[in-house]
């Protein structure tokens, strides 16, 4: 097994119990200096997941070999979410050669029959290439879009790379059940919360926590070593200043943002027409690796300044734009330049902009939604809103959503979609498809046995069929 992101490693538990049950054995590839229950084996340890750890990094030198077989595109995809200039490049590029230089040893002692990652980082995604050129099956997770009940178990890719089919035909043709549909579209029909496993896990937790400034140290160290073998000390200074500048602007921003959340709720209660713009992390893969025009919240509130300006004054209209940022990107965004998207929304008073007004609400009142691949985007769909997307993503699909493809058509398609007819029936079967048919239903926080053992079944199932 792959990763399981760090924040889950109750599912890693349960999965790696049943498939255990099942007369599999499982080993799991872990980063010693990385996060979560990558770095700290102690904690592994005592959550008692039955899965061998397997280190795909350290500090002994090895000769890579593997690497060979793969040309130069290959390896650039399985560090495409990982650079950001060229320098990193290199040192991504041997992070991989390395990964498949020791998963490749770890297969040919132990002969790996399946692989199951999340996600499509580094790590993952240079799995995904080694299982692909070695003929293995592998399993990809990642939330699923109906949260936190959902989740996506894929074997081709996930979000716009995944194996759902592009075409209306296909959903105008599925089986759809309305009362099913009206009753469990947005709530589980069989997984509940096992709370007393995530009791237990908290327990674990906290007993391994006094013993947390040890494992700290041995962290920093092996990060060190690391660093030093990969030559990268320089670049993680600067990536350190640059983060605390970002920080420094950022609570410069957070000061203003009380100020627009109180202005932006007085614009809605007012009766205004907008269209809602949920913001996306920059650093997920969403947005880097399936956002061709768009990189930065920045661009896109530049890019939907000016094409509101132009709008309004081409179709005499009134409309203003209501952006919210990320729940999590104070978080995980500590560059995200706030200080600079308050500055540009200040400048155009068609513009406005949240952090507090429910997401829900904003859906529901919006004209439209306009999104580069979000979930929102679903979201909006299952409360009969009409969806603009500005980047890839798997629900592009006529009659779904209407995809922008070019920066410059944004005004013409927007006047599009708001004097269209929003396609009920088809948008219901979509959704019920992937909500019945395609996502499976687990609470992957608080997974409950019997979940497990459907989830279980349809990777298991799938590998045969494959």
């Amino acid at each position: 097994m792959g990763n399981i992101e760090f924040g889950i490693p109750v599912l890693l538990k349960r999965l790696t119990e049943e498939l255990n049950h099942r007369q599999c054995r499982c080993f799991y590839f872990s980063i010693p200096n990385g996060k979560g229950i990558d770095g700290d084996e102690e904690l592994y340890r005592a959550l008692n997941i039955n899965a061998e750890r397997v280190n795909i990094i350290s500090n002994d030198f090895i000769e890579f070999s593997e690497y060979l077989n793969y040309s130069s595109s290959e390896l650039e995809d399985m560090i495409k979410s990982n650079v950001g200039s060229s320098a990193n490049k290199e040192i991504s590029l041997n992070q991989a050669k390395e990964y498949l230089e020791r998963i490749n040893r770890a297969d040919a002692e132990y002969g790996i029959d399946m692989f199951i990652v999340w996600g499509i980082r580094i790590r993952e995604r240079t799995i995904y290439r080694y299982a692909r050129k070695h003929d293995i099956p592998i399993f990809i997770f990642e939330h699923g879009y109906f949260r936190p009940f959902t989740l996506t178990v894929d074997s081709k890719g996930i979000n716009y790379e995944n194996s759902l089919p592009r075409t209306r035909q296909f959903y105008k043709n599925i089986d759809f059940d309305q009362h099913r549909f009206n009753e469990f579209i947005e709530s589980p029909e069989l997984a509940w919360k096992d709370e007393e496993i995530t009791k237990e896990f908290r327990l674990i937790c906290d007993a391994t926590a006094q013993k947390e400034e040890k494992t700290n140290k041995k962290r920093i160290i092996n990060r060190i070593k690391h660093m030093v073998k990969h030559k990268s000390v320089k670049q993680a200074l600067m990536k350190r200043a640059i983060i605390f500048k970002a920080h420094v602007r950022k609570l410069r921003a957070q000061r203003k943002m009380d100020y627009y959340n109180d202005i932006t709720k007085k614009m809605i209660e007012s009766g205004e027409r907008f269209i809602f713009v949920p913001f996306q992390l920059e650093t997920d893969t969403q947005t880097m690796l399936f956002s061709p025009n768009i990189k930065t919240m920045l661009d896109l509130v530049r890019v939907l300044s000016e094409s509101l300006n132009s709008y309004n004054t081409e179709y005499k209209d009134n409309l203003k734009i209501i952006f919210k940022t990320h729940p999590m990107y104070k978080l995980k965004e500590p560059n995200l330049d706030l200080f600079s998207i308050l500055r540009v929304c200040s400048q155009n008073n068609n513009l406005a902009i949240t952090s507090s007004i429910a997401t829900n609400e904003l859906i529901a009142k919006s004209e439209c939604v306009i999104t580069i691949n979000s979930t929102v985007g679903i979201e909006a769909l299952s409360a009969n809103k009409k969806v603009i997307t500005l980047g890839n993503a798997f629900y592009n699909i006529e009659g779904i959503a209407h995809h922008v493809n070019n920066m410059k058509d944004l005004v013409k398609d927007l006047n599009t979609v708001l004097n269209s007819t929003f396609e009920k029936d088809l948008v219901q079967r979509f959704l019920y498809y992937i909500r019945f048919n395609y996502f499976s239903e687990i609470y992957y926080l608080n997974p409950d046995q019997d979940s497990v053992k459907r989830l279980v079944d349809r990777i298991l199932n799938g590998n045969k069929g494959e």
